[in-house]
């Protein structure tokens, strides 16, 4: 095998103004290292692309991720011994560290692992543990490599970056094109979310890379690359404002300008060198500016009228990072264990529950400890200070194309870093590969932009051991996880066609889901001990078993488990009213409007769609009130339960839609829910007309308005129809 170094162009010192030989990567590395950089490559295209769900939480998309995590290790395996020399990336010393920290954040992410598994042989969770330890090994793999092999080699350096902005065009085009189709039906108020089950995470993605897009074009040799590259970053700066993210169009702001004044101040200037491209970046402000006013619906929507809802998510945001550092500050050394935050933190929630904590540096400090998240920190600030380091020695020297694109990628790592305070980016695949990759490529870039180079003199990395060990150890499980996912997905297909429960094998690990559609939700509620398995629990118990007395104990702990869970306070009081126990029914009922007047149920995530279960509290207390002759006080109780049903009716389409693509997902009956709540206001009208006769007429008025609005609403035909799908 060769020990070439990689071929700098004659004239490097204005940048790649000559053909790189990519021809030679076969020569030069071997079939099986080259096998191992396309695994990597084809990973960081197809990881935003397939989105996906975080660990443990929902179900889809598990096969792919799977699959690309395989890619990621296989990329170790195969591309760690290339022994190929090159540009060293920047201070031995500094660029060690920086390498340790990722994987020290995945030794504490193993340790929690194996500390809460009982070394794998307790299954309680581990379902949800294991691929999130899979996704911290993924990360401090892409971060070694990207540093390694981008550092080492200008081409390699090309690839990857080039990877990382194609999947990112990829998923701009996917978001722009959902937009495009709800705009066209109608709904301009549209919030996008591209192939990623939250418009939040698709900006999170879009603000990691479109500083990278940018630099790219201003910095291409040819006009065909600027135009390609320029209409790629007009089209992701389109989609990031059609998720209606107006934080993260803010945090693209500084993530550009920085990119920007890095760019100005260490462009070479070489005496009759070519001159900074202030031209083509101000076309490419132009088509920002054009593309940002043709897809600005969703944020003219927020602007128009959800002041107050901003302020209630805002303080929603708060309420659940307390909730979590509440949760940490429980579990400081090890967390409750990787993936596991949507089971561990209702427990602690001051409000509404949620599956993720809304910042990936307190997500990491809940489930893996704080040690974690300060390697996470430190590994961060280390890549930007290198990068920095290497923009700035000897500015306005040396390779203008990797000068322009380390000040695009430092924007962009600036960005995706703040997005991280507000949004969970690392819990998804799909932003945390990609964001790894980017901070590995800092030093690498840094390296390469040194106006003096010089070769290695050992040819096999030192991590080579490490990689392989690695590498082969991850794709095991993650063949596991993937083989997994497939007869999960067999099993939900079978179910959800035959209708009955099946007797399918829940694998290993064993999945809650495969448990409960299998007709052990005894089974499932001991893998995953949260408030949903242990209610489903409970209902199998009263209805199937006609089991009361367990239900109640059962529901009781699903309170414990998430105690501001109003669905779980109805059953209970429903429970007890069906086992003969009508004070401690009241008792439940009046406790579940307790927490919908209190911050849970001020304070929502999303406060437009209106909780519906306070209505049949409010309902049952006011039938309680009438049959002890209260009229007064069973119409002010009438009074509210009606109000809750007819807010609801009042619900935006732009809600509706979004109530509706959830319920896709968790598998919620939404119709049925309606179709409900429509029967309950019917039951609140009758009685209140009972209570107040004289205002019979108006009552009436009032149901006939709310009825129709709820026939209005809309239904799963027309969201598959407006979406094409």
């Amino acid at each position: 095998m060769s020990t070439t170094p990689a071929a700098a162009p004659a004239n490097a010192d204005t940048g790649f103004t000559s053909p790189l030989p990519f021809g030679s990567l076969v020569s030069d590395y071997g079939l099986i290292g080259i096998v191992g950089v396309a695994a990597l490559l084809l990973a960081l295209v197809l990881a935003p692309l397939v989105g996906g769900y975080p660990s443990g939480i929902f179900y889809l998309h598990d096969v792919s991720l799977s699959a690309i995590r395989a890619l990621v290790c296989v990329a170790a395996l195969c591309g760690a011994s290339a022994r190929r020399q090159g540009t060293p990336p920047g201070d031995s010393a500094s660029s060690r560290l920086a390498t340790a920290l990722p994987w020290l954040v995945f030794l504490m992410a193993i340790a929690s692992l194996l500390v809460h598994s009982r070394l794998l042989t307790d299954s309680v969770l581990l379902y949800a543990m294991l691929p999130a330890t899979l996704d911290w090994l993924c990360y401090a793999l892409a971060f070694t490599l990207a540093l390694l092999w981008a550092g080492r080699d200008r081409r390699i350096a090309l690839l990857i970056v080039g990877a990382v902005l194609v999947g990112a065009a990829g998923t701009a085009v996917l978001t722009v094109q959902q937009y495009g189709g709800q705009a066209q039906a109608g709904f301009r108020d549209f919030r996008a979310q591209g192939p990623f089950f939250s418009p939040n995470f698709a900006c999170g993605l879009l603000a990691l890379t479109i500083p990278g897009l940018a630099a790219w074009c201003i910095a291409a040799r040819e006009r065909l690359g600027a135009l390609v590259t320029g209409a790629a970053a007009s089209i992701a700066f389109g989609a990031l404002v059609s998720t209606g993210s107006r934080s993260g169009i803010g945090i693209e702001g500084i993530g550009l300008l920085s990119a920007l004044i890095l760019s100005v101040i260490a462009y070479p200037r070489q005496k009759d060198g070519p001159v900074f491209p202030w031209l083509r970046l101000g076309a490419l402000a132009a088509a920002f500016l054009v593309m940002g006013f043709a897809f600005r619906g969703p944020l003219a929507s927020r602007a128009a009228g959800s002041t107050g809802t901003d302020e209630h998510s805002g303080a929603f945001r708060t309420l659940t990072w307390k909730g979590t550092l509440v949760m940490a500050k429980a579990n400081p050394v090890l967390g409750t264990g990787p993936g596991t935050f949507g089971v561990r933190y209702p427990h602690y929630a001051l409000i509404e529950r949620t599956d993720l904590a809304h910042s990936s540096y307190l997500q990491v400090a809940a489930e893996e400890g704080f040690l974690a998240v300060a390697a996470a920190a430190a590994a961060i600030a280390t890549s930007a200070f290198l990068g920095l380091a290497g923009l700035m020695r000897r500015r306005g020297e040396g390779d203008a194309w990797t000068r322009l694109l380390l000040s695009g990628m430092i924007g962009g790592l600036i960005a995706g870093s703040l997005r991280s305070l507000f949004d969970s980016e690392w819990s998804l695949l799909g932003n945390g590969l990609p964001f790894w990759t980017v901070a590995g490529l800092l030093p690498a870039l840094a390296g390469l932009s040194a106006p003096a180079v010089s070769p290695l003199k050992g040819s096999v990395p030192r991590t080579a051991w490490l990689l392989h060990g690695a590498g082969g150890c991850g794709l095991v499980v993650a063949l596991i996880l993937f083989y997994g996912a497939q007869s999960r997905d067999a099993t939900v297909a079978e179910v959800r066609s035959s209708k009955q429960a099946t007797n399918a094998s829940p694998g290993w690990p064993p999945d809650p889901t495969v448990l409960a559609m299998s007709g052990k939700p005894d089974i499932a509620a001991v893998i995953e001990p949260s408030g949903r398995r242990l209610y489903q629990l409970a209902t199998y118990q009263a209805n199937v078993q006609n089991d009361m007395p367990a239900a109640l104990r059962t529901l009781k702990a699903a309170l414990d488990a998430d105690p501001n869970s109003l669905q779980t306070w109805r059953r209970l009081a429903e429970s007890e009213e069906a086992s003969g126990d009508h004070t401690a029914a009241i008792t439940a009922w009046t406790e579940l409007i307790h927490r919908f007047e209190g911050p849970a149920g001020k304070v929502r995530a999303i406060p437009e769609i209106q909780e519906t279960y306070p209505a049949f509290a409010y309902a049952a207390l006011g039938d309680d009130a009438l049959a002890h002759r209260d009229n007064a006080g069973a119409a002010a109780q009438y009074a509210r339960a009606a109000a809750v049903a007819e807010d609801y009716s009042r619900t935006t389409p732009e809600y509706q839609r979004m109530e509706m693509a959830s319920a896709s997902v968790t598998g919620s009956d939404v119709m049925g829910r309606r179709q409900e709540l429509r029967d309950l206001y019917e039951h609140i009208i009758t009685q209140w007309t009972k209570a107040e006769p004289q205002r019979s007429a108006e009552l009436d008025t009032r149901r006939k308005e709310t009825l129709e609005r709820l026939d209005k609403f809309v239904k799963p035909e027309d969201l598959t129809s407006s979406t094409g799908s």
